[in-house]
């Protein structure tokens, strides 16, 4: 009995070994495995899971993901965000319209909530995102209906080729569902046309907040010189 608890032991001891351990994926794809000291917008120190490793430190920039031995995925982008309030110039925002990815400056993935934190700062940027969310929901809805509209109408059209030969049908019935089947396969083209209409639109406001914020900031760090006239005199305004 003292074998089976010392191998059982010796079992749960070894898999927690193998399995206690945090994954960093830097640029390139390429893994670390390693034991996470700490996280923080100057950047990530860890050691190797070897316990005798020496501690390293790896800038935000170059980190693509970070997942704990728990399987939690820490999310980046809010560090990333601390370190864009230290710069004295802001990063620009970017999108990817094939994956409706935000990525800011050349740091990594910005998520949904890091997103609207950011855009947050100018307000017609973050009207723009937010219709753009609005388009993208409708063409979710889009989706689901042209997939059971095409599908039922598409059997209904079927049905009749299918049971007529087996008598169950008479040319009424027949009648019936292919004019049942037309109407539904026509309301499911109609919804795959608005489908596409919401996907371009949601990707369209996607860049306009993009650009919109981007203009932004190249706004605010323009310095200009107005010249005007004042109750003593002339004045100046230096903005920038």
């Amino acid at each position: 009995m003292k074998k089976v608890i010392i191998v059982f032991t010796a079992v749960f001891c070894i898999n927690n070994l193998t399995f206690a351990q945090d994954i960093i994926v830097v640029q390139g794809n390429k893994e670390i495995r390693a034991r996470v000291v700490s996280v923080s917008s100057d950047g990530i120190e860890y050691r190797l899971y070897d316990v005798e490793s020496p501690l390293y430190k790896l800038k935000l920039q170059n980190v693509v993901s970070l997942t704990y031995e728990n399987g939690r995925i820490e999310d980046l982008s809010v560090f990333l965000s601390q370190i864009d309030k230290k710069t004295d110039t802001p990063q620009e925002l970017r999108y990817f319209r094939d994956d409706n990815t935000f990525y800011l400056g050349n740091g990594g993935r910005l998520s949904d909530i890091a997103t609207e934190r950011l855009l947050s700062s100018n307000a017609s940027a973050l009207e723009a995102w937010r219709k753009g969310n609005a388009f993208k929901e409708a063409n979710t809805t889009m989706k689901v209906l042209t997939g059971v509209l095409l599908g039922v109408g598409g059997g209904t059209l079927l049905a009749p080729f299918i049971f007529f030969p087996l008598f169950l049908f008479n040319d009424e019935g027949a009648t019936g569902f292919f004019i049942a089947g037309g109407i539904l396969t026509s309301a499911g083209i109609v919804t795959a046309i608005t489908m596409s209409v919401t996907r371009d639109k949601y990707k369209s406001c996607y860049s306009d907040a993009v650009n919109i914020y981007n203009k932004g900031l190249k706004t605010k760090n323009t310095a200009s010189l107005h010249i005007g006239a004042t109750g003593n005199g002339i004045g100046f305004n230096l903005n920038f």
